[in-house]
């Protein structure tokens, strides 16, 4: 799951720099256009991020669930460490 953890820190730091911002569209009176466009790359690398997990051929919820796993046994390390200090 490492490798997962991997591909979507590496899509979420080189995918916003590929991902080009869109033009102001002039004709747009109220602004709705141009704020969807505006957070169209947000969009577009969030969705990328999410489906890392698939191309890698796990589930999203797998990954997220072992990922939270190894959070909390960090936390639990770094908590009995610092019991260990005291």
């Amino acid at each position: 799951m490492l490798f997962v953890q991997g591909v979507q820190l590496f899509i979420l730091t080189t995918l916003p720099l590929i991902v080009p911002s869109f033009p102001n569209l002039p004709s747009d009176k109220f602004g709705v256009v141009n704020v969807f466009f505006a957070q169209l790359p947000r969009v577009v690398v969030l969705l990328a991020v999410v489906q890392a997990p698939k191309m890698v051929g796990t589930k999203a919820t797998n990954a997220i669930a072992k990922a939270g796993a190894v959070a909390g046994g960090a936390v639990v390390a770094v908590g009995a460490a610092a019991y260990n200090i005291v």
